[in-house]
């Protein structure tokens, strides 16, 4: 009877595994596809050069930059709380 318990969790394992594997390799094969056509289209695309030649890919910069300081920010606060919560929790 043991048997069939470790082998049941084992074929659940096995079965997240296979899909977490499946999910990666979607995302994956996506992600190379995407590459590939941004890399044909960045010829076309002068835009990048048009607000460096103006000098609006500084605030273009800097608005990507604080964004993403403040998501930066935001995750590591919510990271103390909940440990501060899990800590709370267990004892």
């Amino acid at each position: 009877m043991r048997k069939k318990i470790v082998n049941s969790q084992w074929s659940i394992v096995s079965e997240k595994s296979s899909a977490v594997y499946k999910v990666l390799l979607t995302l994956f094969t996506i992600f190379i596809t995407v590459a590939v056509k941004a890399e044909q289209t960045a010829e076309k695309v002068q835009m990048a050069d048009g607000l460096r030649s103006n000098g609006k890919i500084y605030v273009v910069v800097a608005v990507l930059l604080t964004v993403l300081v403040g998501l930066f920010i935001y995750v590591i606060r919510l990271d103390k709380k909940i440990s501060k919560i899990e800590k709370s929790m267990n004892s």
